[in-house]
């Protein structure tokens, strides 16, 4: 047993030869400090990123992009659509207004010329 008693030889699952054969010498390791340094510079990145909901199109994949732009052209297409609906019936609206107003100005018309004749 080698240390606090975490790797053997004999029996251990966890104790591979990840070097390929070699043994690790000290200028073959990464830096730890700056291997945590560069995370901690991701992780506070990333964090602003989503606290501001920036997000940088270059970054983003192809098929994410393309889901991106079949979403907006879809969301156009509902917004026109429902636009369309609402001219629509406004528009059925102000003609019905006006047939009422018409047929309101010739029955007034009419009244008028009824009195016109029949003077009495």
């Amino acid at each position: 047993m080698t240390g606090a008693g975490f790797t053997t030889r004999e029996g251990c699952s966890f104790d591979q030869n990840l070097t390929g054969g070699r043994r690790a010498t000290e200028g073959s390791l990464v830096d730890a400090s700056r291997t945590e340094a560069a995370d901690a510079e991701l992780v506070r990145m990333i964090e602003r990123r989503s606290s501001k909901g920036e997000v940088d199109l270059d970054e983003l994949e192809p098929f994410c992009m393309e889901s991106i732009r079949r979403y907006n052209a879809r969301r156009r297409e509902e917004n026109q659509r429902a636009w369309c609906g609402y001219f629509e019936r406004l528009a059925a609206r102000l003609r019905a207004r006006a047939e009422e107003y018409d047929h309101r100005a010739q029955a007034l018309l009419e009244n008028r010329g009824s009195r016109a004749i029949d003077p009495m």
